[in-house]
């Protein structure tokens, strides 16, 4: 048997895979070259890799403005929109990558504390 402390190391384990499923496809939407260029800037740049991302939104925003200026908001808005949509959020408090992590981190803690037997 597996204890809650292990659940809940596992079911963040998953959850930050997810978002950065969510990441990788928002910022994918922006071509391959463009994703390959961001997460090859964020590894080499600040030894950031991108299943850090979920740990380090703020880290990767940075990176994001360093290469792009003030259009970096628009992939931050694109990513944060991906986020919204696979955890069903709402757009109030996801108007960063930070804030759309948190929101989805509280919205599973949540279900997972209201269906204590749903899997992963």
């Amino acid at each position: 048997m597996v204890n809650d402390a292990t659940l809940t190391v596992q079911s963040l384990n998953n959850l930050d895979e997810e978002i950065g499923n969510c990441i990788e496809k928002g910022v994918g939407l922006f071509g391959s070259t463009v994703s390959s260029m961001i997460f090859w800037h964020c590894s080499f740049n600040s030894k950031l890799e991108k299943k850090e991302i979920p740990q380090n939104p703020d880290l990767f925003e940075e990176n994001l403005r360093i290469l792009f200026g003030d259009s970096a908001a628009s992939i931050i808005r694109t990513i944060t929109k991906e986020i919204r949509m696979a955890y069903h959020l709402s757009p109030e408090g996801c108007d960063s990558l930070n804030g759309a992590i948190q929101a989805a981190r509280r919205s599973q803690t949540q279900l997972m504390q209201q269906n204590p037997l749903v899997k992963d």
